[in-house]
């Protein structure tokens, strides 16, 4: 989803000439996020293991985790760590990366084509003086709001 958006803010704001070589730092960036978020969650997934000592019975909710839950979480923790490990490998692997790219620029290009597709079933927009002028405004608010979901 980053690396998409960084596509989309890039073809609405800056060269119109795709590189995926550009592309390599969002995109290293979104699976050490990624590998981040596991490893957090593996370091909640032990805490709750480690309070888990002493209790017994049944749970009243989906989250109130009892001991003779401790073995299925320790191996969601231990999951969430191999698929961190893996995330870590696959920022090195060159081929991987531009893979990815190659992916975000594809859904990228469905979600451009989409929002121009629905723009021309929607009734004739009528293009004054106002129209116009507040137009690099509009687009300044897209490319605003395409920013806070890369972050």
């Amino acid at each position: 989803m980053k690396v998409k958006n960084a596509v989309i803010i890039r073809a609405l704001t800056g060269d119109r000439r795709f590189d995926p070589e550009q592309y390599l730092p969002e995109a290293k960036a979104a699976l050490g996020g990624l590998a981040r978020e596991f490893d957090e969650a593996g370091d909640r997934l032990d805490a709750q293991i480690r309070q888990l000592r002493g209790r017994r019975g049944k749970a009243t909710h989906a989250h109130d985790y009892r001991q003779a839950d401790a073995s299925n979480l320790r191996l969601r923790a231990t999951v969430l760590r191999a698929l961190s490990e893996e995330l870590r490998r696959l920022i090195d692997d060159r081929d991987h990366l531009l893979g990815l790219i190659e992916s975000a620029r594809k859904d990228a290009w469905g979600d451009i084509s989409k929002a121009v597709i629905d723009s021309l079933d929607r009734q004739v927009v009528v293009v004054d003086d106002d129209y116009l002028r507040e137009r690099e405004e509009r687009m300044g608010l897209v490319v605003d709001d395409l920013r806070r979901l890369m972050d």
